[in-house]
């Protein structure tokens, strides 16, 4: 089941635009919503994936994007909390690009937001990611580099 949405808080429409800017690749919309200290953090702390900064964090969706020839990827929000200036959403994001790539994400991202002046940042994204989808784009990325 899809969660929709009549009135969102102004933390809550930050991570809606999050979503509708990075499943849209719209990377100039994406940086706007980041605050200049934004840090990503990769869990579980199994993935032994390294924090990424801001410029990191775009650089990587860049590269997602480029590998699926920029086809905009659809998302589910299957659940979601909010609090205080945080929002956890737990989701699907999806899409196939060109010569049949495709993305298929389950996760939970817990994202810490804060005031900066009249506008929601988005300072932090923790990510739980799909631990078999990634097992399993790793391995791809290993087979096609023999």
């Amino acid at each position: 089941m899809t969660v929709t949405f009549s009135d969102p808080s102004p933390q809550l429409s930050a991570v809606l635009q999050f979503y509708e800017a990075i499943t849209n690749w719209k990377f100039d919309v994406v940086e706007e919503l980041f605050s200049d200290d934004y840090i990503h953090t990769t869990l579980p702390s199994s993935a032994k994936e390294p924090p990424k900064d801001k410029a990191q964090g775009l650089a990587h969706a860049k590269g997602l994007a480029a590998a699926l020839g920029y086809t905009p990827l659809k998302y589910e929000i299957l659940q979601l909390n909010e609090s205080k200036e945080s929002v956890w959403v737990h989701s699907k994001l999806h899409g196939e690009g060109p010569g049949g790539a495709s993305f298929a994400n389950e996760s939970i991202f817990i994202f810490t937001l804060r005031s900066s002046g009249d506008k929601i940042k988005i300072a932090a994204v923790q990510d739980f990611v799909d631990t078999k989808q990634a097992a399993d784009a790793a391995a791809a990325a290993a087979a096609a580099q023999q």
